[in-house]
């Protein structure tokens, strides 16, 4: 049986990630994907010189209101 795909898939777990250059990989379960969310994520292990590559999801806009140059 087929799950439901996409965002908006219930019942998934959510994991954001985050990959520096020098192989470091940095995970976390989140309760949502949410701005606010994913920004503190963010904020709190990325510095503002960070170059951000995202897949254009909403929650990311802004990043470069934060010191952030989102790509």
């Amino acid at each position: 049986m087929r799950g439901r795909r996409g965002r908006g898939a219930g019942g998934k777990t959510i994991v954001f990630g985050l990959l520096k250059r020098d192989d470091q990989v940095y995970t976390e379960i989140v309760p949502n994907a949410s701005k606010a969310t994913l920004q503190a994520i963010i904020r709190g292990k990325a510095s503002l010189e960070s170059v951000v590559h995202t897949d254009r999801w909403r929650g990311y806009d802004g990043l470069v209101d934060l010191g952030s140059t989102g790509i």
